[in-house]
């Protein structure tokens, strides 16, 4: 299950929707009552066992996220609360506060292992300063397991995710490759996006 608390983000991704979705759907934030209620339901929800909070947004432009989390994890202790981000706000949170909320897991979107590529892929972010959040996720041993970087493959970056991959294992790292999809319909650049030679896929996915 997918959930936003909020519906604003800090970039302008290529591989993201948000650029066009955040002009033609309206923004705002959750109430917490709904999310008690949500909360609520999944007690009894055997179907979906993984909360995830991201959507069409970056979800630690959300002050109260790990407070989101801490809820979830108290009436309903079995889901697997997870979170994608860009990672250029982790450093607004602290990695205890992180920890002491139940957090799973931490996916931070890389998608590429130039600065270069970074930042024309993920348009609008600092890559220097989501480098010193991954390392500073990474130099807590409690948070270092919750860790996984994620490469979304594209023509614009498939030239070095091998490479990303290389570094980033040989750091004890997990890592995650997938392929860019539509979003059911919603990414404008797909088609530009997409990679073209289907070999490159199996490469780098096995």
């Amino acid at each position: 299950m997918q959930i936003q608390t909020q519906s604003f983000c800090n970039g302008r991704c290529s591989i993201c929707p948000y650029p066009t979705s955040s002009k033609r759907l309206a923004n705002g934030a959750m109430e917490w009552d709904l999310f008690e209620k949500i909360a609520t339901e999944l007690v009894s929800e055997t179907e979906s066992s993984t909360l995830l909070f991201s959507l069409h947004n970056e979800p630690l432009l959300d002050k109260r996220l790990f407070d989101w989390v801490k809820h979830v994890k108290s009436v309903s202790p079995d889901k697997y609360c997870t979170i994608v981000t860009n990672g250029e706000l982790l450093d607004r949170f602290s990695t205890r506060e992180m920890v002491q909320s139940g957090l799973d897991r931490v996916t931070i979107s890389l998608n590429a292992h130039s600065k270069e590529t970074y930042e024309s892929i993920n348009t609008g972010l600092d890559y220097d300063r989501v480098m010193r959040n991954v390392y500073y996720l990474l130099s807590d041993q409690s948070m270092r397991q919750k860790v996984e970087l994620k490469f979304v493959l594209i023509e614009e970056n498939v030239h070095e995710v091998q490479q990303a991959l290389d570094y980033w294992k040989m750091q004890g790292v997990q890592t995650r490759v997938s392929v860019i999809t539509d979003r059911a319909g919603s990414l404008d650049n797909y088609e530009r996006l997409r990679l073209k030679d289907a070999h490159y896929t199996g490469a780098l996915l096995w």
